[in-house]
């Protein structure tokens, strides 16, 4: 009998390409040691990843792997390449290239507060109390995630709407006090909210911790 169905087609198109090619990119240290190149690079980084593909990693994406979830490869590469290029590089690396290299949202921020040129310092009891602020948010993300099963029940990050404008309740709220909170403090929301740039960081120092007693553990 004649085949009546077809396989999934792959959806590689110009934008994962230009994404692999930033991907690439970020691994360039000399590319930010340049005051220029660093402007471009985000400025692209912003224009490609966050406008054209509207493609950012969320705390979903990471929530969404230990329930199983992965979209099929062919038909969203770009999941693939930004969601597990970036923790390979972490696990393999030690290097957190998505926050303050690829992340959109944080060249948006970066460019908001050169338009600015504020810079603004918190009182130090408040700096030293922000890691706990994004250690409860992230908490909460996850176990939102786990016990409803539903990824995009637990991401509230104000990424997509940024660059969208497609938002719902919470993220209503969260934008337009991060993108003002960043025009008078570097990076406000990396800095004090972010449950993804937390959590990813938390696998960075995991990974290096599990590094350090390896030794010890073979000398024992």
């Amino acid at each position: 009998m004649p085949l009546s169905w077809t396989g999934q087609p792959w959806a590689f198109d110009l934008k994962n390409l230009l994404i692999v090619i930033l991907f690439g990119l970020a691994f360039w240290s000399g590319l930010f040691k340049n005051k220029w190149r660093r402007y471009i690079f985000f400025g692209a980084s912003l224009a490609i990843i966050g406008f054209y593909a509207n493609a950012c990693i969320s705390i979903a994406s990471l929530g969404a792997i230990p329930l199983g979830y992965f979209p099929p490869l062919r038909a969203n590469p770009v999941w693939w390449i930004l969601t597990m290029g970036t923790l390979i590089t972490i696990i393999v690396l030690a290097k957190n290239i998505w926050c303050y290299k690829l992340c959109p949202f944080y060249a948006m921020q970066f460019f908001l507060n050169k338009v600015s040129g504020t810079r603004i310092k918190l009182p130090p009891y408040i700096s030293a109390h922000a890691p706990r602020t994004a250690s409860f948010l992230l908490w909460l993300s996850l176990l939102t995630i786990v016990l409803t099963r539903n990824p995009a029940l637990g991401s509230f990050e104000p990424f997509s709407m940024a660059f969208s404008l497609n938002g719902e309740g919470l993220q209503w709220f969260l934008l337009p006090a991060s993108i003002i909170g960043a025009f008078f403090i570097p990076t406000f929301w990396c800095r004090y909210f972010c449950p993804l740039g937390h959590g990813l960081n938390k696998i960075l120092s995991l990974r290096k911790i599990i590094l350090n007693k390896r030794p010890r553990t073979q000398e024992g």
